[in-house]
């Protein structure tokens, strides 16, 4: 285990997980640099550089760092669509573009655990790969591209559950379901009410970083998720309840689900991360930021 301080690059800093990661590796003491489309109006003050770039086009960065978290992505969520071949030009020639523009032995890529075939049985690192919609294939096409580009080095591949926690934006299935409870919106469920959700604290997400940056780098896949989780219908009722919510929620969708748990077991052993927020500790979390708001 090494406490020295690392450079590090994210990219994708402005978002819901770039901006925790950056906040929390600066007050780990590392030298926190961050890289995305726009300017952060508000930036860390210890931030060390921000660059601004669209990744889907060629660009080069001089200066050296110690890891690169590549966060950056074009993302569909809860709401919304995005074509495919703009999800192709971010998500992965964008991957291959941070990759040969920034100069690092350490890369980390934040991918997706619905990479994964979901056929019913415990997934871990060797399960087999079946992304079923357009963003999960666009991510497990940049996997390879950059396995392709970055072998014989230190490549790192985060495969997380659903990221939620304080700050997510509205089209998340967490923050949909607050708002309309909130503003006595039905909530209207279209996947099968006995889907079963992994739910990760994005504060936990952020230690995985910087445990990967204290055990001093660690190639391969890691999966990221708590050990629990929540059926669908129960969390949709428990946002009503937290939320003091006249809301009434609304099936769409009868259908059997199978239930195929991420299992985290590897990162547990090779990094010493363990997720600490439990499935109501998150809920009660949104609930807190959306009373205040």
């Amino acid at each position: 285990m090494t406490n020295s301080s690392r450079s590090v690059l994210v990219t994708g800093a402005n978002g819901f997980v770039g901006r925790a990661l950056v906040q929390r590796l600066i007050a780990a003491g590392h030298k926190v640099s961050a890289l995305d489309t726009a300017p952060d109006p508000a930036p860390p003050p210890d931030l060390q550089r921000f660059y601004t770039q669209d990744i889907g086009l060629p660009f080069e960065i001089a200066e050296p760092f110690d890891f690169v978290f590549h966060l950056a992505a074009r993302n569909i969520t809860h709401v919304g669509t995005v074509d495919y071949a703009e999800l192709q030009r971010v998500n992965v020639t964008g991957s291959e573009n941070v990759l040969r523009a920034v100069a690092a032995p350490d890369f980390v890529f934040m991918s997706t655990s619905k990479v994964y075939q979901q056929a019913g049985q415990p997934i871990d690192e060797s399960s087999p790969t079946m992304p079923l919609a357009d963003y999960e294939r666009s991510k497990l096409e940049a996997e390879y591209a950059l396995n392709a580009l970055f072998a014989g080095k230190r490549l790192t591949i985060f495969r997380a559950v659903n990221i939620v926690g304080r700050g997510q934006a509205e089209k998340a299935l967490v923050p949909v379901l607050f708002a309309n409870a909130h503003a006595g919106r039905p909530l209207d469920i279209f996947a099968p009410k006995t889907s079963m959700l992994q739910l990760l604290h994005v504060a936990d997400m952020t230690a995985a970083g910087a445990a990967l940056i204290d055990c001093g780098g660690c190639a391969g896949i890691f999966n990221l998720a708590p050990a629990a989780a929540i059926q669908l219908d129960a969390l949709a009722e428990r946002i009503v309840e937290l939320a003091h919510s006249s809301s009434q929620i609304r099936y769409s969708n009868n259908k059997p689900a199978q239930y195929s748990p991420v299992l985290a077991h590897k990162a547990a052993r090779q990094l010493q991360w363990w997720p600490a927020a439990s499935v109501d500790d998150i809920l009660q979390e949104c609930q807190q930021a959306y009373a205040h708001a």
